[in-house]
This record gives structure tokens, sequence and C-alpha cells, in this order.
């Protein structure tokens, strides 16, 4: 949970921070473009898209839906869908669902402290950066047709994620893709190590985001067995 936590973090930083780069200034427009897509994907009442996440020797691809339209909000995770080790959450009518590599169950969501009136709510707390602030968190910005691309400060960043300085980065990179005033897709890649003590050990993430929609219906995959997964 830590490591998703730090990969969550890593990842809303470079979101909200992105302004600068050395070098060839980006387009003042372009950047605009950038910055209202990505306001519209944090705001948005329904998402759909499909992806990758890895972290050393983890990897696993999966499939998202979000609708907060619906009261209770409904929601799904499938990930490594169609193989055995696949793992699916649903969450619906007020109720959770885990299908855990063929073992169900079911719950209330109250459980996890969800109730009819939770939204998800995307508190971004780099948002007072001022501008120099932002523009010391790259070290450049590129950008190329819909494309952009950031390579991030690995010093920055890495003094953000820990301030104990037992993380170093030796990449740190974000790319998105944004058509018709929305994201498209979006890759963050880390890559550095982590020291405790004399011991050290490497430390990799990767998130992509693939086919995103907002904002549009949505079409859950509900198994049709849902009522009867075993209660806890």
């Amino acid at each position: 949970m830590k490591k998703i936590r730090i990969l969550i973090l890593s990842f809303a930083l470079v979101l909200c921070s992105a302004c600068s780069s050395s070098g060839q200034k980006p387009d003042a427009q372009q950047m605009q473009t950038f910055f209202t897509a990505i306001n519209r994907l944090m705001e948005a009442k329904t998402l759909s898209t499909n992806g990758k996440l890895s972290s050393g020797n983890f990897r696993t691809s999966f499939q998202l839906w979000i609708d907060q339209e619906k009261s209770p909000m409904e929601a799904a995770v499938i990930a490594g869908g169609g193989t055995a080790q696949e793992v699916a959450f649903f969450l619906k009518d007020g109720k959770t669902y885990l299908n855990y590599m063929g073992t169900k169950s079911q719950s209330v969501a109250e459980n996890l402290g969800i109730t009819k009136d939770t939204k998800l709510s995307f508190y971004n707390p780099f948002l007072d950066l001022n501008d120099e602030q932002k523009m010391e968190m790259f070290d450049s910005v590129s950008i190329q047709g819909n494309e952009y691309t950031f390579k991030i400060s690995k010093d920055k960043l890495s003094s953000l994620l820990d301030s104990f300085g037992s993380i170093t980065l030796s990449r740190a990179d974000l790319k998105a893709v944004v058509e018709d005033g929305q994201i498209k897709s979006l890759s963050f890649d880390i890559i550095g190590s982590l020291s405790m003590g004399k011991a050290s050990s490497s430390v990799s993430g990767t998130l992509e985001l693939n086919d995103i929609q907002i904002n549009e219906p949505l079409n859950i995959p509900w198994p049709s067995d849902l009522n009867s997964w075993p209660k806890q």
C-alpha cells in the first residue's frame, strides 16, 4: 500500500506542476490546453480506461470504470483479466464485491467508509506552488503535436517523496496525449533506488492509462451472479 501511495503521490505531483522547460519554452496555448484537459480529467463524473501497472517484479494489466453520476456511486476494476491471477472488484448498490483469483465474496460498502454520498475527490496539494517552484520541478518539457513529454527533476521529486534522502531517482518521465481537449492517454515512469541502512534495493514503477473516456455513458460488465457471492 505504501508503494502504491508513493506512486499516486508522484503521479499527482507531475500532473499539477508541469509548466516549464529548459531550452525551448513550450507554447503557452499548448500548455493551457494540457492544463484544461487535466482539470477535466480530475473533475470527470464518469471515467473508463485500461492500462498497465508495474512495480519491481509485479506487473498487471487492468480495466477501470467509475460512475459518480449514480447515487450511490458505482465502480469496477478488473486486473489480470482472463488469467488465473484475475482480481476483480465491484462497487454497486452500496455493496462491494471481490473476486480474488476465483474466490468470491461480498460486503457492505460502509465497511470501507463508502456511503451513498461518497464521491471521489482528486485533491491536489501542489496547487499553491508559485511559478518559480513549478519551473524547478522539470528539467524539460517537449510538445510534439498532441503529445506532451515531461522530464521531471529527479532531485526535486526525490526530496518530495522522501525527506530522509533514502530514495534516489535516476529517471522520472511523464507522457500525455491530448485530443479534442481531453487526456486520452498517460504514462508515468520512475526508476531509482531505495537505501535502508547499508542495504539498498532498486525501485521502479510504471503506470499507463490508455483509451481514457470521460463524461460518457458507461457499460460496466457486472457479473450476472453478484447477488450469490458469499457474504463476509
